[in-house]
């Protein structure tokens, strides 16, 4: 089963300064940093390194973890490069399956 601690938002990718780098932006406008590894095409399919392609911008997923889940529908996550985020509740959703929940995000 999965654990409702660790989920994923949608978001725009882009190519970060380094290798592993990559830049999101969630559709409310907080934006971050985030490794290759916190962050996913829409369909699950993991980045390449190349991806996405310098200049580009992409639709995907990142990671966070769920701090708290307001009785508003609104929820307090924690993204990977240490920021939280106020999202509504329904905008989380299921990290892709392939990914293991050991993974820590903000710890």
């Amino acid at each position: 089963m999965r654990s409702n601690r660790f989920k994923a938002l949608r978001c725009k990718i882009s190519r970060g300064g380094f290798s592993d780098e990559r830049l999101f932006t969630l559709p409310s406008g907080c934006s971050g940093v985030a490794s290759l590894q916190y962050v996913w095409h829409n369909d699950g399919r993991p980045l390449e390194e190349g991806e996405p392609p310098l200049g580009q911008v992409i639709d995907g997923q990142v990671a966070v973890r769920v701090i708290e889940v307001a009785e508003n529908g609104g929820a307090l996550v924690a993204l990977p490069d240490g920021q939280s985020a106020e999202v509504a509740a329904d905008e989380l959703i299921d990290r892709p399956s392939r990914v293991g929940e050991h993974v820590s995000v903000g710890s």
